[in-house]
């Protein structure tokens, strides 16, 4: 379709160094997770990264703690929403200001 194609064209369009171009993948395929409904596999996605693997890492974080809420309107002690919830407390504890 056009729009996959305009998407896949413009990602490459100033990405200088490899961790930006790096960047502009995970951004795409955290998209494609999203565009077919799979927001349990955008948040996994998400959560597989390591904080020192990008220098948007707050930036993932909010937007995995958002789609897991999305996920799991139910009990909030066995959702993927307090799962991730977790996992980036943890991640952020490790990583403290340093960003």
């Amino acid at each position: 379709s056009e729009w996959h194609e305009r998407i896949a064209r413009d990602a490459g369009v100033g990405a200088s160094t490899s961790s930006l171009s790096q960047e502009i993948l995970q951004e795409r395929q955290v998209l494609q997770y999203v565009t077919l409904g799979d927001f349990e596999g955008a948040v996994g996605f998400l959560l597989a990264s390591t904080p020192e693997q990008t220098t948007r890492y707050f930036r993932n974080a909010l937007c995995t703690i958002s789609l897991a809420a999305a996920t799991s309107p139910g009990n909030a002690s066995t959702s993927l929403h307090m799962q991730a919830a977790k996992v980036v407390a943890a991640n952020t504890a490790a990583m403290g200001d340093t960003q």
